[in-house]
């Protein structure tokens, strides 16, 4: 049953031990606090298609860290307002968060990796976002978004020139261009602090390669390495080709000397002509029923090199010193 919730009831408000009650709002309809364990958060109910559907709209708290009752209220008339305009408002949630409760900086770069980076990039990819953002709210995240200067966002990539980190002052400052020119396509703010802003320094491109003293080096340490390993390192030096590429590489792929490796990007693959050294060292590996050729599990599955390697070095295993 609905009552007109105070700010006393909803701060009192408890549920039994493993278990969550729901508070329905009497003033806001459809609004409703749903309690349990150590949260309480706003949610808002509507029918849409015929169907009952639920939406959240934060926890409880005071702004800007939480939403208050005044500002659940406004949130869920707002989201039965996307109704009368035939409209799903869950298509809407940066829009149904209170403006009180999201200008901080911490709660902005919340809604944008919820909204943005976890939707529409590569997993990859998204933990750099997430790995560069955090020291915007490890230093501005109490602070009202709008108020981030130019000043502040040259004091934070010039201090990583300043300490030597220039890829990352550069990684940095294309992530933070992308996170203030979001905010101003949503209306957080009216313009970037970024804008106009050049990079803080230039990286030049990464086109170290090994000499031949270093490639014996690290061939005499793949010998070391039992197989997977050891013909995996080998036949990557042997055919010059991505770390992901070999590990993936399946007896199907093979038609004598010709390796076709499978493109993501176009439908045709790239065809590689391989050495005959290369052609040995795949002769000498274990035969599986699966189908892949490096594996630790009979050819089901592709091993994951880089996290091995770099964990469990072996014993006895040679390294090339830095030049």
């Amino acid at each position: 049953m609905a009552e007109r919730l105070t700010d006393l009831r909803v701060q009192n408000a408890t549920a039994p031990e493993g278990k969550r009650v729901i508070l329905w709002d009497s003033v806001a309809s459809g609004l409703g606090l749903r309690v349990g364990g150590r949260k309480k958060t706003w949610i808002a109910f509507y029918r849409l298609g015929g169907r009952r559907v639920m939406q959240t709209l934060g926890e409880y708290g005071e702004p800007p860290a939480g939403v208050s009752l005044v500002e659940a209220r406004k949130a869920c008339r707002a989201a039965l307002a996307k109704l009368e305009d035939y409209e799903d408002p869950r298509r809407h949630v940066a829009e149904v968060v209170p403006e009180q409760a999201r200008e901080s900086v911490a709660s902005v770069v919340a809604d944008y990796l919820r909204l943005h980076v976890d939707v529409r990039l590569k997993a990859k990819s998204a933990r750099e976002y997430r790995a560069l953002l955090r020291r915007l709210t490890a230093d501005w995240g109490g602070k009202p978004v709008t108020l981030v200067t130019r000043r502040d966002v040259l004091d934070l990539t010039e201090g990583l020139v300043a300490d030597g980190k220039l890829a990352s002052a550069v990684s940095l400052h294309r992530v933070l261009s992308g996170f203030f020119n979001w905010s101003v396509s949503r209306g957080v703010l009216t313009v970037s602090p970024m804008h106009g802003l050049k990079p803080p320094a230039r990286v030049a491109d990464r086109d170290r390669v090994l000499s031949d003293d270093e490639l014996r080096v690290v061939w005499a340490a793949a010998e070391r390495l039992a197989a997977p390993w050891g013909p995996y390192v080998r036949f990557l030096l042997l055919s010059g080709q991505r770390a992901g590429e070999v590990a993936r590489m399946r007896r199907q792929d093979l038609d004598r000397d010709l390796w076709s490796i499978p493109d993501t990007k176009r439908k045709t693959p790239h065809l590689l002509r391989l050495p005959p050294l290369a052609l040995r060292l795949l002769a000498g590996l274990p035969s599986f029923e699966g189908a892949f050729l490096f594996t630790t599990s009979e050819g089901e599955a592709p091993i994951s090199p880089n996290s091995h390697l770099k964990a469990e070095p072996a014993p006895g295993r040679v390294r090339a010193k830095s030049p």
